[in-house]
Formats: C-alpha cells, structure tokens, sequence
C-alpha cells in the first residue's frame, strides 16, 4: 500500500513537471517577442523613414495590449480550459508576427505589435496561476523562481541572436522567426491541454461577464494582494523602462551600437539570476518580507546612481550606467518567486484572476513608462532618472501597505 502511494505520488509530480515546462516555454515566447526584436528599433526606424519617438511606440504598443488583456485571460482560464486558451493566444500572436515581417510602414509595424502584445500576454497571465495550483506554496516558490531564472536567459540570448539576425538577414527576420515558433509553441500546447488543470475555483453566479467582475472585484478588494503585488509591479515598471530606452540611451547618449545593448542585457540578467537563485534560501531564512524590503532598497541605490550620471556628479559612460542598473535587477530576482506566489495564494480559488491582475499592474506600469519617456528620450536620461525615482517611491509606499496589512490580519486572528 505505502509502495503504491509513493508510485501514485511520483507519476503526479511527473506529470506536473511534464505540464509545467510546455507552460514555460509559452511565457519565454511572450519575452521572445520583445528581445528578439529590440536590436532592431534603431534601424527600423531608419529602413521605414520614422521618428525615433515612433519607433519607441511599436515597444508601448506591446506593453499596452500585453497589460490590457492579462484581465481578458485571467477571465477566460478561470472559467475554461487553461491549455486552450493559451493555444489561441500564441496562434494570435503568430498572426502578428507574419504582419510584421510584411509591414511597409511604421503604422503597421505598430499594429502588428499590438495584435503581437494581445497574443503574449496570456502566458503572463496564466501560467502562475496554474503552478500555484499544481505545488504547494515553499514549492510553488521554488518552481516561479526556477521560471524567472529560466525566462531570464531570453533577455541575455535573444538580444544576441536578434542581432545577428538583423546584420545577416535584416531586421524582418526576427518576425518571421518569431511566427515560425509561435506556431510550434501552438501545436505542442494543443497536444497537451487536457493535462493543463483547471485554474479557478470559486464560480459565482451568472454570466461569464458577471462572473468576472465578480472574480476580479474579489481580488482587488483583498488589500494583501493588492499591496504587495503593487510593490513588485512598480519595480518591474522600472525594470521595462531602463530595457525599453536602452537602446536608443546607449546609442544616442554613449555612442554604443547594438552590441552595447547585448553587453547590458547579458550583465543586467546575470544580475537578476543572482537574485532569483538567492530567493528561495534567503525566503526561507529571513521571510518575504525581508526579500521585499531588499528589492525596494536596491531599486531606490540604482535611482540615486541615475541622477547622479544624470546631474554630472559621477562620470557620464555607459559601463557606469549599466552598472548603476544592476542593484535593481539583483533586488527585483530576489523578490520575483515569492512576491508573486504570495500574492496569487491570497485569492486562493482565484488563482487565474489574481495571475491575470498582477501581470497587468506589471505591464501598466511598463507601457507608462515607455510612453511617457519616448518624447524625452534623444534629449536625455533624464525621463529614465525621473521614472526610475516614481517608481522606487510607488514601491516602497506599497511596500509599507503591506506591513500594515499583514499586521492588521494579524490582529484580526489573534485570540
């Protein structure tokens, strides 16, 4: 009996493990299609006859339709098939990668990154959400956190590939390789959707409408959701702005080609490795908490480094300045697994819409901050510096919400 219990627990690990890593490779499309393609900015704004602010806004329009409908996602999987909807997403999202490789104008090069961000956001939005259903909450930790140093990889090798990609067959190519395993990614997800478990749990009455406002209004009325996922939303937004700006800042401003850009990116992810790798060890040793309290402290050591290349005080070059990101990134690892299974644990029966809102605030945070720092951007690094500085202070302020929330939930079960 004890034998077959161990068997029947091992094939379900198996089994999860065997779900789990079709799901990753759906969220590493969704960085794919924006660090395989940001060697490129620069040029095609060039080869389409662009502003440099236009080309900036084929990034914004990603971040905007990728933030916008994590909450559609989020709707759909707590109600229907996870494994599904994830396939249509990604069929999505090959359809906007074919438009691009075929886009004769920046206008549909915009277009064609949007209808790209709808089809990307559902991996954002999902697959948390699913992994907090299938571990428990120290492995669910463990399983984000070998996610984000996974993932992270895509933001050091795809530039690099991006680039090559652009000197030896053009910058349409990264389209069409995008397309190319969009559709790959879409076939291996069919193939294993009935295995994909179902992400929510409580279904209120009425309507798939009703039901989701139902479900979201549920999620935002729970403060300790709320406040520690505004916490690492505003250093992600952080973190999307200096990666969205650094290829124009470190061209424009330090007279670095795209191969600065690979440089920053390889430095700044084994930074966030670092910090993802430390996670589960120092979680377990110190508390989130802690975790937290360190991603917001770095993230405000890197916005006192900006203004200080900003203002003249410290020299203006480009290894101090991709040094001066690097605390942010070992900050925001740190938190990264414990921050968003923490805050998806609270909504228990809610996974899906919890998932789908903390990926939103992500990446609202992110489209703001590109959109508001293109117009700036050939001017200075001041919109980076100032952004940087918003953030840092959303972060630490939400940071604080949720000491006062755990506190007050503390009180609230104390005999």
């Amino acid at each position: 009996m004890l034998a077959s219990s161990v068997m029947t627990e091992s094939t379900m690990h198996s089994a999860r493990l065997s779900t789990t890593f079709p799901l990753l490779l759906t969220t590493a499309i969704g960085l794919l299609a924006t660090d395989l393609y940001l060697p490129a900015i620069p040029i095609i704004a060039d080869a389409l006859e662009a502003s440099v602010e236009h080309a900036q806004y084929t990034l914004v329009a990603f971040f905007a339709a990728f933030s916008a409908f994590q909450l559609v996602y989020g709707a759909l999987a707590q109600r229907f098939n996870a494994g599904t909807i994830l396939a249509l997403a990604i069929a999505l999202l090959a359809i906007g990668s074919l438009i691009g490789a075929l886009a004769q104008s920046i206008e549909t090069l915009i277009a064609a990154r949007l209808i790209q961000g709808v089809g990307a956001s559902a991996g954002a939005a999902i697959v948390p959400g699913v992994v907090r259903r299938l571990f428990d909450q120290r492995a669910s930790v463990r399983v984000i956190s070998v996610f984000g140093v996974f993932e992270s990889c895509i933001p050091a090798l795809a530039p690099i590939a991006g680039a090559g990609m652009v000197v030896l067959m053009g910058w349409r190519s990264t389209f069409w390789a995008l397309t190319v395993v969009a559709i790959l990614s879409c076939a291996l997800l069919l193939r294993m959707r009935h295995k994909t478990p179902a992400v929510g749990g409580n279904q209120p009455r009425g309507g798939f409408i009703r039901q989701s406002l139902n479900h979201y209004g549920a999620v935002l009325r729970n403060a300790r959701f709320v406040t520690i996922a505004g916490s690492y939303a505003s250093a992600f937004g952080a973190l999307m702005l200096f990666v969205g700006t650094a290829p124009q800042v470190l061209d424009i401003h330090f007279g670095r080609d795209v191969s600065g850009f690979v440089a920053m990116q390889l430095v700044m992810v084994a930074a966030f490795m670092i910090g993802s790798l430390a996670a589960p060890s120092f979680i377990e040793r110190y508390g989130l908490t802690a975790a937290n309290r360190v991603g917001v402290i770095m993230l405000a050591i890197t916005t006192v480094g900006l203004f200080l290349i900003y203002n003249g005080h410290w020299p203006q070059t480009a290894e101090l300045y991709v040094a001066v990101l690097l605390p942010s990134q070992i900050g925001l690892g740190l938190r990264f697994g414990g921050s968003m299974t923490e805050a998806i644990g609270a909504c228990e029966g809610r996974e899906a819409a919890a998932s789908a809102t903390s990926a939103f605030l992500c990446f609202v945070f992110a489209a703001i901050g590109n959109a508001l720092a293109a117009p700036f951007v050939e001017a200075s690094i001041a919109p980076i510096a100032y952004g940087s500085f918003v953030f840092a202070v959303m972060s630490l302020a939400t940071h604080f919400a949720s000491l006062r929330t755990a506190q007050s939930q503390s009180s609230a079960h104390r005999p």
